[in-house]
């Protein structure tokens, strides 16, 4: 454990660049704070700033500026409605970050109306870091509006979390590592709302390149009270995408139900060309015996390797989980995260000049390798992103390859 925490304070610390100004944002304009909503805060601050954001509901902003927001507490943003009612907030917008630079969120809860997204990624040649943060569709009735809308976006992480929305993922050429991520496309009637129209996938992806460990996906269901004979939806629909499934039997990627005396398949998963990688202990379920994977994309079925990080709050520990065949060789390993290199065994997320090794060994029977790694604490790390990723020799093959990435927001506990 010694080993572990100095790893964790040798990248988290001194490898980190200098930490800007912190701003504090308070709605209740409470002691130490100098904004009551977050867009000033966001205008003052320069990048590589921290904007600290006590509980409380808030406004949403936009920025091009690499800046890190902690929520503490209950952090509510709120976006919309557009069109045709009367503008309401903007949406959550994130765009056009420089190369080499990283826009980082922590805690946060967006909940947003009809006709609007609620958060939009667009041409960010820098990176997106988000862990623990829910944007959830809650108009009623239940429209149209992305989750998360991403455009042209070289790195995107998010790592826990709850979206809904029509749909929730709206992405188009763009890559990104979901872990731990819960995603439900909206229901024609859900189970406290209705809406007008049906049901929604849980992603809809176009020309990207996305990994999903330990997610929860649905498709929305078409048992509704104003369309009751409304299909159900798959969970994922991939265009031209390659798409990487891995976990256990805690990931589930599930097409939605349809309504009554409705009787065609549903698949799971319905792609247009493009590739699709799935692990065999992830179930992967369609409805009314619909497939797995339905289109015309290149499928394999094989065990994959899978990292998740949960926690990370100073002076706690940063709970790692690695699941992969057992008997494999894992090489566990952590550094800062940096946009995804391609390399043959995959893609690497992770500076190759900072790597710090946690793990090399061969996973056990189990197939779960768990660790601890003890965050110190020292208030220049907080706010700071590390990335975790493992290199898998399978002992069945002797091929090696990567994980996807964790990448961790170290917080106040």
């Amino acid at each position: 454990m010694r080993v572990l925490c100095l790893a964790t304070l040798l990248v988290a610390s001194s490898l980190l660049p200098a930490q800007g100004v912190t701003w504090v944002v308070d709605q209740a304009g409470g002691p130490g704070s100098q904004f009551t909503q977050i867009a000033p805060a966001v205008t003052a601050a320069a990048n590589g700033d921290i904007i600290v954001i006590r509980s409380g509901t808030y406004f949403g902003f936009a920025t091009s500026k690499a800046l890190t927001l902690l929520g503490e507490g209950d952090v509510v943003i709120v976006v919309g409605p557009g069109l045709p009612f009367p503008p309401g907030p903007p949406p959550v917008s994130i765009s056009n970050l420089p190369a080499g630079t990283a826009f980082v969120a922590h805690n946060l809860r967006i909940e947003y109306w009809n006709f609007r997204n609620g958060l939009e990624l667009r041409d960010n040649q820098g990176r997106v870091h988000l862990q623990d943060v829910s944007v959830n569709l809650i108009a009623v009735p239940q429209e149209s509006g992305a989750a998360a809308s991403i455009t042209r976006c070289d790195a995107v992480t998010w790592n826990g979390g709850h979206l809904n929305g029509r749909p929730c993922v709206l992405a188009n050429q763009s890559v990104l590592a979901f872990s731990s991520l819960r995603v439900e496309g909206s229901d024609s009637c859900g189970s406290a709302r209705c809406a007008s129209i049906g049901a929604e996938e849980g992603m809809l992806l176009s020309s990207c390149t996305v990994q999903l460990s330990r997610c929860e996906v649905t498709g929305g269901s078409g048992v509704g009270l104003f369309t009751p004979l409304a299909r159900g939806r798959p969970a994922i629909s991939a265009n031209h995408s390659a798409l990487t499934v891995s976990g256990d039997d805690t990931t589930t990627v599930a097409a939605g139900d349809s309504g009554y005396g409705v009787t065609t398949p549903v698949p799971a998963i319905l792609t247009t060309g493009g590739r699709v990688d799935l692990d065999t202990a992830v179930p992967i379920m369609g409805s009314l015996g619909g497939a797995e994977v339905a289109g015309t994309a290149t499928v394999t079925r094989r065990r994959i390797v899978s990292v998740v990080a949960t926690g990370g709050g100073l002076g706690d520990s940063l709970d790692v989980e690695v699941v992969s065949p057992a008997g494999d060789v894992v090489n566990l390993v952590i550094s800062l995260p940096i946009a995804p290199v391609a390399v043959p065994p995959g893609l690497v997320f992770l500076d190759p000049r900072l790597i710090v090794p946690l793990f090399v060994g061969s996973q056990s029977a189990t197939g779960r390798l768990e660790l601890g790694v003890p965050i110190p604490t020292i208030e220049a790390l907080r706010g700071a992103t590390v990335a975790l990723q493992a290199a898998n020799v399978y002992a069945a093959t002797g091929l090696v390859e990567f994980s996807n990435p964790a990448v961790a927001v170290l917080h106040d506990v």
